[in-house]
């Protein structure tokens, strides 16, 4: 049983690395904010109703970032799928 708790928490580091590491790079490469990095990231490491609460902003000022967030990774000509590659993490998240 305790080897399997190390393999789950291991899997949940990597996950958690590659989050951080895709975010890094759309800000960096893409030039989105903090907040529009991490909006754009729900469903893979991250919750849209926490980051609302975390940024105490409305369900419509959430998508507006989102939204923002994806014209600027469309600018780039790549989804952020294709963007993120082997470091968009596996794991997906709803609220």
């Amino acid at each position: 049983m305790s080897s399997k708790r190390g393999e789950i928490k291991s899997i949940q580091s990597e996950r958690r690395a590659k989050l951080a590491v895709c975010i890094y790079r759309l800000q960096k490469e893409v030039g989105l904010t903090f907040r529009e990095a991490r909006c754009s990231m729900i469903n893979y490491g991250e919750g849209g109703l926490a980051l609302q609460e975390e940024y105490d902003m409305s369900k419509e000022a959430f998508w507006m970032v989102r939204s923002r967030a994806a014209k600027k990774i469309r600018r780039t000509g790549m989804t952020l799928e294709e963007f993120c590659g082997n470091d968009l993490p596996g794991m997906l998240i709803s609220d």
